[in-house]
C-alpha cells in the first residue's frame, strides 16, 4: 500500500503543472483515499504505529522530501467552496463528510455499528491532524468532522494522558516521542 501512495504522489508530483490549480490538486486523490483507507483501519485495529508510519510517510519531489499528508489532505484536494457548490451543500468539513459516507459501506463488515464507525473515523481524523500540527512550522492543521463534533478528543486525550503519562498507546507506539511532546502540542493546537 506504501509503495502505491508514493507512486501516486511521485507520479503526481512529477505530472505537468501548467493548468488550474484545481485540476493540479485534485490529482492527489487517490492518495487521499488511501491513506483514509489505511488510517481508519489503523485506528479500528488499534494498530496506532501503523498510523504513526501513515502519518510521517515521506516521499522525494522532485525539490524535496515531503509527508504525504502535506498533499493527500482533504483540504488540499479540493477546496472546501469548490466542494460544497459542486454537491449542492454547505458543509463545514465537504471532503471529509464525503470520505465519510463514501468509505462507510467498505467498512460495513469490519465496524458494523454506524456510531463505532463515525467515532473510528473521527478519532482518525483527530490523529492525523495532530500529528500534522506537530510537523508544521507554521502551525497549521487539517481538520474534519471531529471539529464540529460534540466528542472534545482534545479534553479527553489530555485526560488519558493525566493518568497514563509515557504509558499512553500515542508515546509507546511512537506516535509522540514523548508525554511531554504530545501534551505541548495539545495545548498549542487547542490555541
Amino acid at each position: 500500500i506504501i509503495r502505491s501512495i508514493r507512486w501516486v504522489l511521485i507520479e503526481n508530483d512529477n505530472a505537468n503543472t501548467a493548468s488550474y490549480n484545481v485540476w493540479n490538486d485534485i490529482r492527489y486523490f487517490p492518495a487521499l483515499i488511501i491513506r483514509y483507507v489505511c488510517g481508519i483501519s489503523c485506528v479500528a485495529s488499534g494498530n496506532i504505529m501503523h498510523l504513526r508510519k501513515l502519518a510521517t510517510l515521506e516521499f522525494k519531489t522532485s525539490y524535496s522530501n515531503r509527508l504525504l499528508l502535506d498533499y493527500a489532505n482533504q483540504w488540499r484536494v479540493v477546496d472546501k467552496e469548490y466542494l460544497n457548490k459542486i454537491s449542492g451543500r454547505n458543509h463545514y468539513t465537504p471532503m471529509s463528510e464525503l470520505l465519510f459516507s463514501r468509505l462507510r459501506p467498505y467498512f460495513q463488515e469490519l465496524i458494523p455499528v454506524d456510531s463505532d464507525f463515525s467515532d473510528i473515523f473521527d478519532q482518525h481524523e483527530f490523529l492525523i491532524s495532530i500529528k500534522h500540527f506537530q510537523f508544521d512550522s507554521e502551525g497549521y492543521s487539517t481538520y474534519g468532522r471531529f471539529a464540529h463534533s460534540k466528542r472534545d478528543f482534545i479534553s479527553e486525550l489530555q485526560k488519558e494522558l493525566d493518568v497514563e503519562k509515557n504509558q499512553h498507546e500515542l508515546i509507546k507506539s511512537g506516535f509522540f516521542d514523548s508525554f511531554e511532546n504530545l501534551k505541548s502540542t495539545l495545548i498549542a493546537y487547542k490555541d
